[in-house]
């Protein structure tokens, strides 16, 4: 017997708790339907990072690289969160369960409740409404809605400095974290002399710096990749836990839902129970689509039968490069400090008309190993100085909007089953534009004291970013495979979209935060519409 209801969202990330709020304060009944793979927010140690240092190398080993090594394995060139054990349960199963074949392109996705906001890089800024491409009055909600985010989760920041342009005056935030020695001494730096192309400032980041409920501020004991035993950086799975005190909500996990098909009750869904692999079959009058930009694209490329057709992917191309402080050379470690992005800066190449975006951390939490591709040495002698260098060093994130991403995706039909295929790709100007990047960043890192390191700009395969979007835009064209600005699928009445696949572009600017806000926005929208439709239905 197939269980009906009213409103489903399917996933638990950033994108579907933001549109489960504004649904059940209205008083909509909300099943939330969701893979739901379950780790533990609590990692397996706590206290400051570097007196477990201190312990023996057994206990080391096994926390740093699993009980079977396997972060050592795992692929080079792409995020240290992607090889902290505490995390593998985030990305597990994955490509398996969506079917997913890559070439050229390295694809992250997530099953687990919370999404990939278990191990994600907690930087928020705005978008602007020619970003967004909105009409003003969606957009002055949007705005509201980036209030309320703020507010739920709490994001710490100054109240301005030179990044203010991109993140607006209206959303408050708490006082900032503070900043490891060599941040604070690039800032200080940069704030003697002026810049027209470059410009830096302190991330507004998804981090307490003030006690929240339930959870503590931030206790800058440099955990924050190994996981954060004070609960400070913020997580979906937070909000699920909140949204399963109100009546009006229901959580079902360890249901991954396989298809969608049209019905007279409105939308049928398909599942496979994770632990047992029975098959579950629902009903939904109205479906909301958080799955994330790779989820929620092959649902709805399978819901529409749109096989065989490419559909444009945009992500971050970036590169990661080191810096090193001669200031700070044979400094010892700073003990008390937020191990995540400290400095947030963007830099503007007007001969390619973009503006890139990036961050600054200290790689002082990362293991030695991770250090050894940034120096040009040998392994042995990387090893041996990195212990004197590590305290001066300081590690690059840069970003490129997605504008400057040419990735495709499609659906193929097999006998066996749907197949996703991605593939990755870059415009033939990419490599001059990072030139000219690489070589302003050089030059203005050198004038607040800080030294490129040779070599050590890195590249990684195509979709390492892990921002992906802009697969279902919004649009105000009906054209298929697009939203309107409230989010509904184009051809499919009460079906919306809400996590990053339907952002018109993306900036190069983090995009989470604005993923949350819009997926705030359209949950409003959808519970005014459902509110008008049930009067409506009463009156008649």
């Amino acid at each position: 017997m197939m269980s009906k209801h009213s409103l489903v969202i399917v996933g638990s990330g950033p994108a579907g708790v933001s549109a489960a709020f504004p649904l059940v304060h209205a008083g909509c009944d909300v099943l939330m339907l969701d893979a739901g793979t379950e780790g533990t927010l609590n990692p397996a140690s706590t206290g400051n990072l570097f007196d477990f240092r201190q312990q023996t190398a057994s206990m080391q080993a096994e926390f740093f690289y699993g009980k079977d090594r396997q972060a050592l394995l795992a692929a080079k060139g792409q995020s240290p969160k992607l090889r902290v054990p505490h995390y593998h349960y985030v990305y597990r199963d994955f490509h398996e369960k969506y079917g997913i074949s890559t070439e050229n392109f390295h694809v992250t996705g997530s099953l687990a409740k919370g999404g990939l906001s278990n191990a994600w890089g907690a930087v928020c800024y705005t978008y602007s409404q020619q970003e967004m491409q909105l009409p003003l009055e969606a957009y002055q909600a949007l705005l509201q809605s980036y209030q309320r985010i703020a507010a739920r989760m709490g994001i710490s920041g100054p109240a301005a400095d030179d990044l203010s342009a991109y993140f607006d005056h209206t959303v408050k935030t708490e006082r900032p974290l503070t900043l490891h020695p060599t941040c604070q001494h690039l800032l200080a730096n940069y704030r003697t002399q002026t810049f027209s192309a470059f410009k830096l400032g302190q991330p507004r980041s998804a981090v307490l710096s003030e006690k929240k409920g339930d959870r503590n501020e931030c206790r800058l004991n440099n955990r924050c990749l190994w996981g954060c035993d004070a609960h400070s950086i913020y997580n979906a799975q937070f909000d699920v836990v909140q949204l399963q005190k109100h009546t009006h909500f229901k959580y079902a996990n360890r249901l991954f839902l396989q298809k969608i098909s049209q019905s007279a009750q409105g939308y049928e869904l398909s599942c496979q129970h994770l632990i047992t692999g029975e098959r579950q079959t629902l009903t939904a009058e109205t479906l909301i689509l958080a799955a994330g930009t790779i989820g929620s694209t092959a649902l709805v490329l399978d819901f529409m039968s749109a096989f065989h057709q490419p559909i444009r992917l945009q992500s971050n191309p970036c590169f990661a490069l080191a810096f090193v402080m001669p200031k700070f050379l044979g400094s010892s470690i700073t003990p008390k400090s937020f191990a995540m992005g400290q400095l947030g800066f963007s830099a503007h190449l007007a001969q390619h008309a973009l503006t890139a975006m990036g961050t600054f951390y200290s790689p002082e939490a990362l293991l030695a190993n991770e250090l050894i591709g940034f120096m040009p040495f040998s392994k042995k002698g990387a090893m041996e100085f990195s212990k004197y260098l590590m305290p001066a060093m300081l590690l690059a994130n840069v970003f490129f909007p997605g504008e400057i991403s040419a990735h495709r995706m499609e659906l193929v039909q097999t006998q066996a089953r749907a197949q996703l295929k991605i593939y990755g790709g870059v415009p033939s100007h990419f490599e001059r534009a990072k030139k000219a990047l690489l070589a302003l960043l050089i030059n203005a890192l050198r004038r607040c004291g800080a030294w490129y390191i040779p070599f050590s700009c890195k590249v990684p395969l195509w979709g390492s970013d892990i921002h992906y979007a802009a697969t279902l835009p919004m649009s105000t064209q009906t054209q298929p495979l697009t939203v309107d600005h409230d989010g509904q699928l184009v051809g499919a009445e009460n079906f919306y979209v809400v996590d990053g696949s339907i952002l018109p572009t993306l900036s190069a600017k983090n995009l989470t935060f604005t993923i949350m806000a819009n997926a705030d926005r359209i949950g409003r929208a959808i519970a005014l519409r459902k509110k008008m439709r049930d009067e409506a239905s009463g009156q008649a």
